[in-house]
């Protein structure tokens, strides 16, 4: 915690954000976004479908038209796919799902079953909500912005209702009607310099993505907002 305090110089009441009205939900595209919601907060205590795993974004836009009874049999046909007695990739979409390996895929199947009808109940909700969306750092960022709007497209719920956290997915920090585009590249070189281990780095990075976040609720609707 004294890593954590170094970089945030004033605090931030975690718990009167919890008490808002959005549901948060992470939307992948890799496990940071459910990391980032998790790490250091209960800003979300609900799994979902997309979060310790890399998706394919067209299976991930397949999985968000599906329902109850067609959930476990579409499930059944795409993990077919998937060699869990390795390294967890789907043959045909190159998919992974690194937490998954080894596992028995009939358990994998209930798991996720349970997991996208609930992620597809509280999309379809009337409350407000809160998407973290996450693409790696390094990856293309006019691609990565193509996805997500692909995948924003696909949520099938009121946009009034939505707000969407993208990381990576443009140059600059930004806010676009509901949407704040967040540029993650400038936060890894000073706490690099630090020379802090691993698992300090990505504790420390993950603090910050929550800052950022609360800091973009609570900005005035400009074009340019920095963090």
């Amino acid at each position: 915690m004294d890593l954590i305090n170094k970089y945030f110089l004033q605090t931030i009441d975690l718990k009167q954000f919890q008490q808002d009205s959005f549901i948060i939900i992470p939307l992948g595209v890799c496990c940071s976004a459910a990391y980032i919601c998790r790490s250091h907060t209960n800003l979300t205590q609900k799994a979902y479908a997309f979060d310790w795993a890399q998706i394919n974004i067209d299976s991930m836009c397949n999985m968000l038209q599906l329902n109850k009874t067609n959930i476990p049999l579409f499930l059944n046909e795409y993990f077919s796919d998937v060699d869990f007695q390795n390294e967890g990739i789907h043959t045909k979409t190159k998919s992974k799902f690194p937490h998954e390996k080894k596992a028995d895929k009939n358990v994998i199947i209930d798991k996720y079953t349970r997991r996208l009808i609930r992620l597809n109940e509280d999309i379809s909700s009337l409350q407000k909500k809160l998407f973290v969306v996450f693409f790696l750092s390094g990856t293309i960022i006019p691609e990565n912005k193509s996805k997500f709007l692909k995948l924003r497209g696909k949520i099938q719920s009121p946009q009034e209702l939505n707000t969407f956290i993208v990381f990576n997915a443009s140059q600059i920090n930004k806010r676009q009607e509901n949407i704040f585009f967040i540029n993650l590249s400038n936060y890894f070189k000073p706490i690099q310099d630090d020379g802090l281990g691993n698992q300090a780095f990505w504790e420390i990075l993950a603090a910050r993505y929550v800052i950022a976040i609360i800091k973009f609720l609570t900005a005035p609707k400009i074009n340019e907002v920095h963090v």
